[in-house]
């Protein structure tokens, strides 16, 4: 005996209800895994700026720092790197050096050695972040720039790269 028309229907909408359910199993799927990896990728991007490994661009601030008739020590630079840090910015480079989360400041015979490299006066920063939070945190009283006037040092904060321009650490 033969279903009733109404079953043989149903049957036949059967395959098409399967297939049409591993389609969307698969697109949400797939959505996931791009998701998942467009996730991966900002990451991968965010560590390589902050490992030093990517160039980084963006609003922030430019330093310039000169010495006066006494050399600056290693520790009153060191403080313009926590001052940027504790500011929030996101990347930073002095004289050419990108500075990272293992990079040191230090006194030797030839003068001020940042990640082993030796950097001399004048000191050119550039600080990746937003430029007005990171001004103010260096000018703040007794703050790093204060510190390093105290030491005899001409010191200049400007803002860059609001509205379309950009600094830029290497």
């Amino acid at each position: 005996p033969r279903p009733p028309p109404s079953r043989r229907l149903g049957d036949r909408h059967d395959p098409a209800t399967a297939l049409e359910a591993t389609r969307d199993e698969r697109q949400a799927g797939s959505g996931r895994e791009r998701a998942a990896l467009e996730l991966a990728e900002q990451q991968a991007e965010t560590l390589g700026i902050l490992s030093g490994r990517l160039p980084a661009e963006g609003p922030g601030v430019e330093i310039e720092v000169v010495e006066g008739a006494e050399p600056l020590k290693a520790f009153g630079l060191f403080n313009v790197l926590e001052e940027l840090r504790n500011a929030g910015a996101e990347a930073m480079e002095v004289n050419g050096v990108r500075l990272v989360a293992s990079s040191y400041f230090e006194d030797t015979s030839d003068g001020v050695v940042v990640d082993g490299q030796v950097i001399s006066s004048p000191y050119r920063w550039t600080a990746i972040g937003d430029p007005s939070t990171l001004e103010t945190a260096l000018e703040i009283p007794g703050g790093a720039m204060a510190s390093l006037r105290a030491d005899g040092a001409r010191t200049t904060v400007t803002q860059a790269g609001r509205g379309g321009g950009g600094g830029g650490a290497r």
